[in-house]
């Protein structure tokens, strides 16, 4: 675009950029056909969180991050991650701490219906794993959930990380 980004866009439901000074921004739509997608999002409960979906964009993300910061010259050292809610609807988002939630009542409603974090990260020795695990945590903290109730992550190592082996639906 004009020679300044790259860009992606699928109208009205996520849009991927990539500027010359290296910021990447995804944006996804925050209702049934993106982020509460597959969820039983109500007038009470209002929008609710598809904590896979949730999850997955993290992880994602991240992944794209350090593909593309890889290849800068010189690579960054370190990156901010910004991650915002905004709910369409002005109403707060609803999010729970198990697998795609079966009845509202395992929700928990966030303070107000929005909300930004930042963190940094070095992208030498930080894992998109673990970049995913920060962020989810910070987002799960807002809804007040400890850290060792978000799904969809490993926790076999040292420290908690979210992989691709931990989204992937379990068959029995």
């Amino acid at each position: 675009m004009h020679g300044e980004f790259r860009r992606s866009l699928v109208s009205g439901w996520k849009l991927l950029e990539l500027w010359r000074d290296g910021t990447l921004l995804f944006v996804g739509a925050g209702d049934e056909e993106f982020l509460c997608w597959a969820t039983r999002s109500s007038r009470e409960a209002g929008p609710i969180i598809n904590n896979l979906v949730l999850t997955e964009v993290m992880l994602l993300f991240a992944e794209l991050a350090r593909l593309v910061y890889r290849e800068s010259a010189p690579p960054p050292a370190t990156v901010r991650y910004v991650v915002e809610l905004c709910s369409p609807k002005d109403a707060p988002y609803s999010l729970a701490p198990f697998p795609v939630p079966v009845i509202e009542l395992q929700c928990r409603k966030a303070p107000w219906s929005g909300n930004r974090w930042s963190l940094e990260f070095d992208q030498q020795t930080t894992a998109p794993g673990q970049i995913a695990f920060a962020l989810l945590r910070e987002i799960y903290a807002w809804f007040g959930f400890e850290a060792d109730r978000i799904p969809y992550v490993d926790r076999s190592g040292p420290e908690p990380v979210v992989t691709p082996e931990s989204i992937r639906p379990r068959h029995k």
